[in-house]
């Protein structure tokens, strides 16, 4: 007996026994699995790029990324607090602004000589987060001097 494939609508001839038991028909597993895609998925578009792209219905979120790499620079440019007017993060601003040494003129390793690297470098909010992130606010110390003064104690 001939019949339509479901998805592409191509003839194809199906046994009538086969046609009790199977509603719908397909010409080959490939439109099968086409066919399964199109009917659990919705066509969304990527709040950054605008890209098409299919989500499964359960996947489908108010801000629909194509990938991880559009989420990354969406959120970056819109939801991290942390950053503003896309300069980047406080700590990147501050270690540009102040330079990449400790800030504190008693600090024992830049009395030593010892050059510190840039990951033993911390940027710390000189009042308090409430203050937030504006430059003003920040300070680059190492991590020791960073210690100190989070236990009271830097000179």
């Amino acid at each position: 007996m001939k019949v339509k494939c479901k998805n592409c609508s191509k003839e194809v001839y199906k046994k009538p026994y086969a046609l009790k038991t199977h509603t719908n028909v397909f010409c080959n597993s490939k439109c099968h699995y086409e066919y399964r895609i199109k009917i659990n998925t919705n066509i969304v578009n990527c709040v950054n790029c605008g890209r098409k792209f299919r989500k499964t219905h359960s996947e489908v979120r108010v801000n629909n990324f194509c990938n991880k790499s559009c989420a990354n620079v969406h959120n970056n440019k819109n939801i991290i607090r942390n950053y503003k007017d896309g300069n980047g993060s406080y700590r990147t601003r501050a270690l540009r602004e102040y330079g990449h040494k400790c800030s504190n003129k008693n600090c024992p390793i830049i009395k030593a000589g010892i050059k510190i690297p840039t990951y033993m470098l911390d940027v710390d909010h000189i009042n308090s987060r409430k203050s937030g992130h504006d430059l003003k606010n920040l300070q680059v110390l190492c991590a020791w001097c960073h210690v100190k003064k989070t236990r009271n104690t830097l000179s």
